[in-house]
């Protein structure tokens, strides 16, 4: 009998020294500083799938490789646009150097004192119509250069852009809305104009 009480008290102990335990550890809970509470609200919404690219990285990787900064933005639909727009563009740079050469080669043909020489370039064979298509030959290579420069800061920014807006979400209730006004004004002539709503709800 007594080795019965003695292990009704041990287990009241326990569960008495359980329920302290417990309520202390609520105590502690409510003890700790409301910018921790918050935070931990805001880490159990976090959705764990999504991940905000850094866009010093995407543009590291546009910088390297054209079309890279937008597969690590995981925009691939992009890549055959900066390919297919700098490949353009490259094509076109080097048929402009092609031509240069051959027309410049033409002119230095038909300048010296060889006539064997003088076999012209893409059916040319003028001393001005080949100066003419040279010099037209130095602004395609120099507009080709230019363009290809342009193309290529595009999708760098491009890709540093997607990289710093990829957390940006836009919520369902944003609405942004246009529709005709017509104003009265002073003179007597109305004036039309439109008129653009955002509302977030």
């Amino acid at each position: 009998m007594i080795a019965a009480l003695r292990n009704k008290l041990i287990l009241t102990f326990m569960f008495l020294l359980a329920l302290s335990l417990q309520a202390q550890e609520a105590v502690m809970d409510t003890t700790q500083p409301a910018k921790d509470s918050v935070l931990s609200l805001s880490e159990e919404t976090v959705d764990d799938s999504f991940h905000p690219k850094d866009f010093k990285r995407a543009i590291l990787w546009a910088s390297t490789l054209p079309g890279a900064g937008q597969a690590y933005n995981e925009k691939y639909w992009k890549m055959p646009i900066v390919y297919g727009g700098l490949g353009g563009i490259t094509y076109w740079l080097v048929s402009g150097v092609k031509d240069f050469r051959c027309y410049r080669g033409a002119l230095r043909a038909l300048n010296d004192d060889d006539p064997s020489n003088d076999l012209g370039c893409n059916g040319f064979t003028s001393s001005s119509a080949l100066q003419l298509k040279r010099e037209s030959s130095r602004r395609q290579i120099d507009y080709g250069v230019l363009l290809l420069s342009l193309g290529y800061a595009l999708q760098v920014m491009d890709a540093a852009v997607d990289a710093r807006l990829s957390h940006f979400q836009v919520d369902d209730n944003l609405l942004l809305t246009w529709h005709p006004v017509v104003l009265p004004s002073p003179v007597g002539t109305p004036i039309v104009g439109l008129s653009v709503s955002l509302h977030l709800e």
